[in-house]
């Protein structure tokens, strides 16, 4: 099969089922890029994107056979190397050899009568497998492994519609990232092999120093992969997450005159105007922004556009994603950057201290002395309860259209260690950049900024100040030179649930009538006199606009797959 490998401008996943009883394995790639000549026409030289075929085909594979799905960042020669090695550091399990690959990539070998797969820990391509009869069926996407046989789970559904990142069906398993799968006559068998920064030690030292050094690595890693772009896009907020972005091409002296961006907002809805910040960016660096006005719902329907959709949709900006990666399209980028997973990874991912909860004196001391003791246990007192599950409508996810086992349910889940998965990432692949042919990272997934930010003590990545505590100080201290000063102190994030709340106002006998005599009114998931209830309401409408919203989306894909599998059956 390494001979049908190709390189393209697209990547997508891969499928396919491993048998120890008729003893074949048949993978299936995807790819619906049919133009040949696209592929050498696209092809870079610090960005490898692994795929084998232009086209969903069917193939036997081989021993020592290779698959790949995602990135590998390096030049040709380098590119050349891993091909050739990886095969058999796979089959050998040569964990070393494994790790030292940058770029973020799923994968499988077939070898010794046994089927390997694998996930770098920074994939985000997962890998869903189902064993059945002997028989494991494997893919890139968990909708390949649903059939008339596979339950939902009502926890997991529950907790999907209102707004969580989990998978809904029972018996389907998720290929976490860092580890290794290997199935063969003796079973199933998954162990760990890379987990990036866990063993990394504490970094310390002056918040100078680091704020340097993560400004370097960062600005490579976005600097590395765009440059061989002809143009790129960005989603651009007017906070320092993406702001970031636009400060390293600067940095970097990168062409600001071949950077697209495009930014959500509404000047009829000040709670989500972003477009003030960007325009300080603009007046500072001069590159093509584009506006889209999210509180034009004559333009965009956000629940038309789920009716076919092949994926859940939990995420109430879905529709104003696709609208950039039109946009993108039109404009002949091949790559989209987001500034997403920054919180994760440069904030404390804690519960928030109040600052009722320090005073000055602990505030300052926890600023110039703090760097040897984790930040939650060093003022526990300053965190809310771990006890009780908050369901205040943060983002407008109230819980009041839910029936009570439904509630309970969602509590459940978060309490518990689920089998959880970024949905929003899968989601965002499959229904919004892959169909517009664009590619979509973020440069906070990259090994050495992962590395650097992982082993920094929680201190630099919260610091109370003033009444408020602040978040990535390091980040925005490391572009005051290349962004506006509003912008890098920034706090606040855009608050659409003003936009929302409005949309779902607007077409409440739509969503209604959706919800009448639905599937998740059938599952005992939504209450409709409950919902009657809260629409009659609108301080409630207010407070539940957001779930409202998921569950309509997340009913519409739910009847699809119904739809899907009666025909099936017929």
């Amino acid at each position: 099969m390494s001979e049908e490998l190709k390189l393209s401008k697209d990547y997508f996943g891969f499928k396919g089922s491993f048998s120890m009883d008729i003893d074949q394995c048949e993978i299936h790639y995807e790819d619906r890029l049919s133009n040949e000549n696209l592929y050498s026409a696209c092809k870079t030289n610090e960005i490898v994107q692994i795929i084998t075929k232009n086209k969903l085909s069917d193939m036997k594979i081989n021993d020592n056979d290779l698959f790949l799905a995602g990135y590998i960042w390096g030049n040709d020669d380098r590119e050349k190397i891993i091909l050739n090695s990886l095969k058999n550091a796979v089959i050998q399990k040569d964990f070393e050899f494994i790790r030292s690959i940058n770029g973020q990539f799923s994968g499988g070998v077939v070898g010794n009568n046994s089927l390997f797969l694998f996930r770098n820990p920074l994939s985000q391509k997962n890998i869903f497998y189902l064993i059945k009869n002997s028989t494991l069926y494997f893919s890139t996407s968990f909708m390949d492994l649903v059939d008339g046989s596979i339950d939902f789970d009502e926890v997991a559904l529950s907790s999907l519609c209102w707004g969580e990142n989990v998978l809904p069906f029972k018996g389907i398993g998720i290929l976490k990232e860092g580890e290794f799968l290997t199935f063969n006559e003796n079973g199933l068998h998954i162990e760990v092999f890379d987990r990036l920064y866990f063993e990394e030690p504490f970094r310390g030292g002056k918040i100078d120093t680091l704020t340097a050094e993560f400004k370097e690595l960062f600005s490579a890693s976005v600097i590395s992969k765009v440059s061989h772009y002809q143009s790129a896009g960005l989603m651009l907020s007017g906070g320092i997450d993406s702001g970031a972005v636009v400060g390293a091409l600067s940095y970097k002296e990168y062409d600001l005159g071949r950077l697209f961006t495009y930014t959500w907002g509404s000047q009829k809805y000040t709670s989500c105007n972003d477009f003030k910040y960007v325009d300080k960016i603009l007046h500072m660096h001069k590159f093509n922004n584009n506006y889209i006005d999210v509180g034009n719902f004559e333009h965009i329907d956000m629940l038309d556009m789920c009716s076919e959709i092949h994926f859940p949709s939990n995420h109430c900006l879905i529709s104003w994603w696709m609208e950039a990666a039109n946009l993108a399209r039109y404009h002949n980028n091949a790559c989209m950057i987001s500034g997403l997973m920054a919180d994760t990874l440069l904030d404390t991912n804690n519960l928030r201290p109040q600052a009722v909860g320090l005073n000055l004196r602990e505030r300052l001391h926890l600023f110039f002395h703090g760097a040897g003791v984790p930040y939650y246990n060093y003022f526990k007192k300053a965190y809310s309860s771990h006890s009780d599950i908050n369901f205040n409508g943060v983002d407008n996810r109230g819980i009041d259209i839910f029936t009570e086992k439904s509630k309970q349910n969602i509590s459940t889940f978060l309490k518990s260690p689920y089998n959880v998965f970024n949905l929003q990432y899968l989601t965002l692949d499959h229904t919004v950049f892959y169909e517009n042919e664009v590619i979509h990272f973020s440069p906070y997934i990259d090994r050495d900024v992962q590395i650097f930010a992982h082993s920094l003590q929680d201190i630099f990545k919260r610091v109370p100040f003033q009444g408020k505590d602040i978040s990535k100080p390091i980040l925005r201290a490391g572009f005051l030179n290349e962004l506006p000063r509003e912008v890098c102190s920034r706090v606040s994030k855009s608050n659409f649930e003003e936009v929302i709340f409005k949309y779902v106002d607007m077409n409440r006998r739509k969503i209604l009538s959706i919800f009448r005599d639905s599937n998740l009114v059938q599952f005992g998931i939504v209450d409709y006199d409950n919902l009657e209830k809260v629409f009659n309401n609108r301080d409630l409408l207010e407070l539940n606009a957001g779930t409202i919203l998921i569950s309509g989306m997340i009913e519409l894909w739910v009847n699809g797959i119904r739809k899907r599998r009666r025909r099936s059956y017929v």
